[in-house]
């Protein structure tokens, strides 16, 4: 039973068409993190439950969006991919906090490094993943603890990474990805 859920989980995966959005935000934009905390409210409208005959014959699995910042050679861009059915509802949740933003439809920039070039030697890489001490709900509704007591301002918890990545060499890339996946809220 486990091997056909994860079967059909797998399968269902690799037919999501997804889009993905390079985002273009205005150096002056003075949003708050409340308002990226709303965008994640807004995508999690396209939690679904699924019935018997989806999760179990169809595989359905709830898809995820994902957050991504990118540095070419220190030149940081940010990204989202979204289900193409859910673009809609993507764009719509950007442009509601960020009115002066642009999403530009972009091919996947990954492409660009083929499993031939790692296997030739001809570049190198080297890859890892951050688990979260606490639930998956906790790091969001932390954002009030990034709030500078005394000054009155929000510090910036990416700003650390976006330093380390706006010094990348010319043909030095870093990808960081963030999965965002709407799910049942716990009895809190």
């Amino acid at each position: 039973l486990k091997g056909w859920i994860f079967w059909i989980q797998e399968k269902f995966k690799h037919h999501v068409p997804h889009k993905l959005y390079r985002i273009e935000v205005p150096q002056n934009n003075e949003q708050s993190m409340k308002a990226v905390e709303q965008i994640f409210v807004q995508l999690y409208g396209t939690y679904n439950v699924p019935d018997w005959w989806e999760r179990w014959w169809q595989g359905f699995i709830q898809e995820e969006f994902s957050f991504e910042i990118v540095s070419d050679g220190g030149y940081v861009t940010y990204y989202v991919r979204t289900p193409t059915y859910y673009k809609e509802i993507a764009q719509a949740a950007f442009y509601a906090h960020y009115p002066d933003a642009i999403l530009t439809d972009v091919e996947d920039y990954t492409k660009e490094i083929t499993v031939d070039q790692i296997n030739d030697g001809k570049i190198k890489v080297w890859g890892s993943e951050m688990a979260l001490e606490n639930d998956d709900v906790q790091p969001i509704k932390t954002y009030p603890m990034f709030e500078h007591q005394i000054a009155q301002r929000a510090v910036d918890p990416f700003a650390y990474i976006l330093e380390f990545m706006s010094r990348m060499q010319p043909g030095e890339k870093l990808w960081y990805q963030i999965l965002a996946q709407p799910c049942d809220l716990p009895h809190l």
